[in-house]
């Protein structure tokens, strides 16, 4: 049996692939832009034996909620990936629809770390201190457009999951 090499991979494999991919690379790159002031932090802080320090990041570097976001996103994609890679093996070609799903996941994935990074600093130019202000407006405007792109996100991966099942079922019927 020969060994397959790229050019042999189906279209399926292909987009598996590039899932795994930008998935590994959206949950390892976020933590390395970050590692500076959450490492100084943890170092500062002592270990308890509970999560306060983990979670009174949240107090100190607010955009730590968006990274958290693509990260958990990013794991997702690859997850997504996996599933794609397996079942490429039994699909000969992929659906444009999980390809608009892909372009769909990584797109809402680097809009939440925008708009929760940058975002936060713009904001935080414009109304300092906005997020510990009792005038919620502006942390709701802050805060709205992330939720509104991880339903994106969850949707782009609803997509893949039920484009890869009905695939599969059309090639079990043809099988």
């Amino acid at each position: 049996m020969s060994k397959r090499s790229y050019l042999d991979l189906t279209p399926t494999e292909l987009l598996a692939r590039q899932h795994v991919v930008w998935g590994l690379g959206l949950f390892a790159i976020p933590a390395l832009l970050t590692s500076c002031h959450t490492g100084h932090y943890l170092c500062v802080a002592h270990w308890d034996g509970s999560v306060s320090p983990l979670i009174s990041l949240w107090a100190l570097f607010p955009w730590t909620l968006p990274i958290a976001l693509a990260m958990a996103g990013g794991l997702g994609m690859a997850g997504l990936g996996v599933i794609l890679l397996i079942s490429g093996k039994y699909v000969p070609g992929a659906d444009p629809l999980q390809t608009a799903a892909f372009r769909t996941c990584v797109g809402s994935l680097l809009a939440i770390l925008v708009i929760g990074g940058f975002g936060y600093f713009i904001c935080n130019a414009i109304h300092p201190g906005f997020l510990y202000a009792p005038n919620a407006g502006v942390k709701n405007a802050w805060l709205l457009p992330q939720a509104l792109l991880l339903v994106v996100y969850l949707t782009g991966a609803a997509l893949t999951l039920s484009a890869t099942r009905r695939l599969l079922g059309t090639a079990r019927a043809a099988a």
